[in-house]
């Protein structure tokens, strides 16, 4: 699991980028993330995604990731 938020002051824009790097077995497998409290998710929106989730998606507390799977958040 990685995450981190990039944040661009020049065009008031930030951004929580979640990645499932798990290997696993070999096949890799499925994660939970628990979004920090010091992160205000309350209109964030799922910009992209390789996984199942739908663009546009508000962000919820906890979020699982599948297998390599990856998440951008416009927070």
């Amino acid at each position: 699991m990685y995450a981190y938020i990039r944040d661009d002051a020049t065009i008031g824009q930030k951004l929580l980028v979640v990645l499932n790097m798990a290997r696993g077995s070999g096949r890799g497998e499925s994660v939970k993330f628990k979004v920090p409290s010091s992160v205000d998710g309350s209109k964030a929106k799922l910009l992209i995604t390789n996984g199942p989730a739908e663009e546009g998606s508000a962000l919820k507390e906890e979020i699982t990731l599948e297998p390599f799977e990856g998440r951008i958040y416009l927070l």
